[in-house]
């Protein structure tokens, strides 16, 4: 169960490798209990997701170069209590071509 609130999807990335939601929630309870192979693979799932992470913030960080609403997204959510003044919907968009788009719509608190 812990590993679906941290990996988040429909499905969720392991139903990838043919490994459905409640296997995986047996997976991650046994990981919790500390039970071999089953803690490193949590393990390994979340490097993998904090690798995802490093990789997504790269682009952001390359995109805010030539794009202030980059820095703004970032800034707004890295330090919500100095940047965050407003609420904020998006849709984070990669395109055929692998280039990130971000379409914005704000409202103020």
């Amino acid at each position: 169960a812990d590993v679906v609130k941290e990996y988040p999807g429909d499905p969720p990335v392991t139903a990838l490798a043919g490994v459905d939601r409640e296997t995986l929630s047996e997976w991650m309870q046994r990981a919790g209990e500390g039970t071999e192979p089953y803690a490193s693979a949590r393990k390994e799932f979340s490097k993998a997701d904090l690798t995802a992470q490093k990789h997504l913030l790269a682009r952001l960080s390359v995109a805010a170069r030539s794009d202030p609403k980059y820095a703004g997204w970032l800034l707004t959510r890295r330090w919500r209590k100095g940047w965050g003044d407003t609420a904020v919907e998006e849709t984070a968009i990669v395109s055929a071509d692998s280039r990130l788009l971000i379409s914005s719509s704000a409202t103020e608190k």
